[in-house]
C-alpha cells in the first residue's frame, strides 16, 4: 500500500489548474442606516447583484464590517497581458506569509464573498472580458485559475 503511494507521488504529473469561482449573483438584504426626520426609507426590488470583478487579498481570516476597520488591501497582479477581446492577470503567491482568499465583488452592494484560495497554490490567473476599447468589462469574469 505503502509503495503504491509513494509509486503515484514519483510518477505524479504536472500540477493541474484548480478551477475556483465565484458565483454569477449574490442576492443581499440591505438596510437605511441613519434615515433622517421625516423621510421614509423603501427597499427597491433589485436585491440580486451581479460578479463585478474579483481581487486576491493576503491574511487570516479575521472579522470584517460594520465597527471594525478596514483589514483587507487587495494584491496587484505580477502580470497583465491583453489579447483580442479579453484581458489576463496573473498572481503569484508562491512566497504568501499567510492565507490567501478570492474575494467576489458585485454590483450596487459592499457585500463581497471570499473564498479560501487551496494552500497547495502557488499561483492564478484570472481571465475576463474587454470592451473594444480595452478597457476590462465589469462583470466579464471568464476563468479563474489556480496553481
Amino acid at each position: 500500500m505503502i509503495r503504491a503511494a509513494l509509486l503515484a507521488l514519483l510518477f505524479a504529473g504536472p500540477a493541474v489548474a484548480a478551477p475556483l469561482s465565484c458565483p454569477r449573483t449574490l442576492r443581499t438584504a440591505q438596510a437605511a442606516i441613519d434615515v433622517p426626520a421625516g423621510l421614509v426609507a423603501e427597499e427597491g426590488p433589485n436585491d440580486w447583484h451581479i460578479l463585478a470583478y474579483v481581487e486576491f487579498y493576503i491574511g487570516p481570516k479575521v472579522p470584517a464590517g460594520p465597527g471594525f476597520p478596514p483589514v483587507r488591501y487587495a494584491v496587484p497582479p505580477g502580470t497583465q497581458t491583453g489579447t483580442g477581446r479579453s484581458i489576463t492577470a496573473s498572481w503569484d503567491f508562491s512566497q504568501a506569509p499567510s492565507e490567501v482568499w478570492l474575494g467576489c465583488h458585485y454590483h450596487g452592494t459592499r457585500m463581497y464573498l471570499l473564498v479560501p484560495v487551496p494552500d497547495t497554490a502557488e499561483s492564478c490567473t484570472v481571465t475576463w472580458g474587454r470592451s473594444e476599447a480595452g478597457v476590462a468589462i465589469p462583470g466579464a469574469v471568464q476563468r479563474i485559475e489556480c496553481q
